[in-house]
């Protein structure tokens, strides 16, 4: 606790995630904290916030995916509710945390005073979902799978020769050169109503069409006409993409302490026009620099040697 509070007293920001009120009932919350330094950011993030009914309960990724009915609308009839692929609301609710990390240093340059985040990751669920959300509080529609083919035939996924091919034509513009493109004008630039009417002839149009080529021959075509358009890949495809490997999002180390072999880290997911993210060293084992900062705090080495043996570091 010592430690913690000295590393306030000069920090910019502090992330913690655990349960509600834990780091509060040891002295350390955000009231506590602020005492000694009232520059500080402090961003608490958890499963459900914290304060309500739910403030105190606690979950991960995959129960607030089904809690906030991320699985209900993922998945197929057949298949039933499905978790989503990737961790989506962890890595949400991080990057949500650093907008507003960055929103409240900014807020601090302004004004001098710090700032307690309450992100969380029911929250970050119902951002994602903001446009179905949206849409069924204004319909009173309860929401199914939200699959490729709910939407405009124009706008959904279809079997080619040898794969699945995702279609995008999703604005009038883009419908018309679809059509225009596969040699039926008349077909194209309609109105999204008449779209919506339509759905099902034009389905089995598309349909029957698109599995006479193979998925990247289709890809190839649609994408020269300016039509959205790309065949369903493997993550091990996709990250060999040479627009992947031209975007410079993953970075691969050789070797680094504690790890056998190389291994590949994400870099980001966005690039500056100057300077911008990178990679410089890899990830430091856990404790690599605790002696420089205890140091830093004015720790001696005997200290160090103390907080080490009695497994406080």
């Amino acid at each position: 606790q010592d430690i913690m509070r000295r590393l306030a007293k000069s920090a910019d920001v502090l992330v913690e995630n655990y349960r509600s009120g834990a780091l509060r009932a040891l002295g350390l919350g955000y009231d506590d904290l602020r005492a000694l330094n009232p520059g500080l950011i402090y961003c608490s993030l958890t499963a459900w916030g914290q304060d309500g009914p739910r403030g105190d309960h606690t979950a991960y990724d995959q129960v607030i995916q089904g809690y906030a009915g991320v699985m209900s609308i993922t998945g197929t009839a057949e298949s039933g509710p499905m978790r989503c692929g990737p961790q989506l609301l962890d890595f949400g609710t991080g990057t949500t945390a650093a907008f507003a990390i960055a929103s409240a240093l900014f807020h601090r340059e302004r004004t001098g005073e710090g700032q307690h985040i309450d992100g969380c990751l029911t929250d970050t669920a119902f951002i994602l979902m903001s446009a179905q959300i949206t849409g069924a509080l204004r319909t009173g529609k309860d929401l199914g799978p939200q699959t490729t083919g709910r939407g405009n035939a124009s706008h959904s996924s279809y079997e080619t020769r040898d794969g699945t091919l995702m279609v995008g034509a999703s604005n009038r513009g883009q419908h018309k050169r679809l059509f225009e493109a596969l040699g039926r004008p008349e077909l194209g630039d309609k109105s999204y109503e008449y779209r919506r009417q339509h759905r099902d002839e034009e389905a089995a149009f598309l349909s029957d069409i698109f599995a006479a080529r193979t998925a990247q021959e289709w890809e190839d075509f649609l994408q020269a006409r300016h039509v959205p358009a790309a065949r369903l890949r493997t993550v091990a495809e996709a990250v060999t993409d040479p627009q992947v490997a031209h975007r410079a999002i993953h970075h691969r180390h050789e070797d680094a302490p504690g790890v056998d072999g190389p291994f590949t880290v994400p870099v980001a997911a966005f690039k500056f026009a100057k300077d911008g993210p990178q990679v410089d060293t890899p990830p430091p084992p856990l404790g690599a620099h605790n002696d420089e900062v205890l140091a830093e705090l004015g720790y001696e080495a005997a200290d160090i040697a103390g907080f080490r043996e009695h497994r406080v570091i």
